[in-house]
């Protein structure tokens, strides 16, 4: 959906698509890496938006320390959006 939008992921999402307390503990570093790759690319695209989608466990992340990098430099603010893709569990009661 993203491609077809013109949109390109920075890494392949799917190294995200980690579930369970103990199943995410071998992948620690790895996200936190990826944090730090993207707010790197954020600071060396300097886009005029950063459009988040779905994964908040790590897209919230990479917006909190965005927000603590830009209070620390005082430099421009970039505009953030997130974006969920509307669930089927929300439209399950609709037209009743």
């Amino acid at each position: 959906m993203c491609e077809a939008g013109g949109f390109e992921s920075l890494f392949p999402m799917e190294e995200l698509s980690v579930m369970g307390l103990v199943e995410v503990l071998p992948y620690l570093f790895r996200f936190r890496r990826r944090i730090q790759d993207t707010l790197r690319d954020i600071e060396v695209f300097k886009p005029d938006l950063v459009l988040t989608i779905d994964s908040k466990g790590f897209t919230f992340r990479v917006l909190k320390a965005l927000q603590a990098s830009e209070e620390n430099q005082g430099g421009n603010r970039v505009k953030k959006a997130h974006y969920v893709a509307p669930s089927v569990w929300a439209y399950k009661h609709r037209g009743k």
